[in-house]
């Protein structure tokens, strides 16, 4: 299987295929959304989306190849990454609030850092949340954990929060790899993007 260790392999490594993709918009680091369209003219289209969440590897592996190779008449539109900032992994997306990537060995590198860079909003033994400049950073899953509108939510709220990937002997989520991506609402949610 095919592993893009970052969105910019993926881009290049889809150059070679016989259709180029259209810009649907830009990630907040102004990495391009792009949607290939393949297929005939036949309506309803097909729509094909991966990645939205960056360890999801096999899915987008699954939709850059059917790029070229699913054969319809209907209109066929593949978004292969919906996440490309996670993609790119946790140092990365680090690195918009720091302005270098950082190195990475262990959760107790990571929460060093965000320590001494960020606003600690939430600690416990298990989670660390931080803020630094736009974004939210913790060192594990926020998703479901707390009830909306909590207090400490709040610079968060319209917001990004990352947290590293951490599963050990799957391909392409090995700690720091990938990058989920969560986003607090207006009424102070947790929810996946």
């Amino acid at each position: 299987m095919q592993i893009f260790d970052r969105y910019t392999n993926l881009l290049d490594w889809t150059k070679c295929k016989e259709n180029h993709p259209r810009v649907l918009g830009r990630t907040l680091d102004g990495s391009p959304i792009a949607c290939w369209q393949s297929g005939g003219d036949k309506k309803p289209a097909i729509f094909i989306s991966a990645g939205s969440h960056s360890t999801e590897q096999a899915g987008v592996t699954a939709a850059v190849e059917l790029i070229d190779q699913l054969e319809t008449d209907h209109q066929i539109y593949v978004i292969p990454c919906r996440d490309p900032m996670g993609m790119n992994g946790f140092p990365y997306v680090l690195s918009l609030s720091l302005g270098e990537e950082p190195e990475l060995g262990s959760v107790e590198d990571s929460e060093e850092i965000l320590k001494d860079s960020g606003e600690v909003l939430y600690q416990d033994e298990e989670t660390l949340l931080v803020i630094i400049g736009e974004y939210g950073y913790s060192t594990s899953g926020l998703y479901g954990r707390f009830f909306p509108g909590e207090a400490f939510l709040e610079p968060l709220v319209g917001r990004r929060i990352f947290f590293p990937s951490s599963a050990e002997g799957i391909e392409g989520t090995a700690p720091f790899q990938r990058a989920y991506t969560l986003v607090v609402s207006p009424t102070g949610e947790i929810l996946h993007i």
